[in-house]
């Protein structure tokens, strides 16, 4: 028996299963909504953007909203302390430089 009829009925095989293979590897996609009632300071939203840990970053008119993915982390302007928001309008999508923990 000749290599080339065995080679042949692998390379069928292979070709017909390799879209099968990802198909099947495929995740489904997820979306959820984000709204007030998951933490979101406010409805509006003018910015957004991703940072490189991987967290999404919204800018609203009532401060900065950080989401790690389960949970909002909302920073304001706090007149008191140097280090905080100069407002609470955020209208751009610049990532501030906060440590990881926060």
């Amino acid at each position: 028996m000749s290599v080339a009829p065995i080679f042949l009925k692998f390379w069928m095989l292979f070709c017909c299963l390799l879209p099968l293979s990802s198909v099947l590897g495929q995740q489904e996609a997820v979306f959820r909504t984000l709204d007030m009632k998951a933490g979101l300071s406010q409805g509006t939203v003018f910015a957004i953007t991703q940072d490189d840990v991987g967290h999404m970053w919204f800018g609203t008119r009532d401060g900065l909203n950080k989401y790690d993915g389960y949970q909002f982390t909302v920073y304001r302007n706090i007149p008191e302390q140097s280090s905080s928001l100069l407002g609470n309008d955020i209208y751009t999508n610049l990532i501030p430089h906060f440590p990881q923990n926060s």
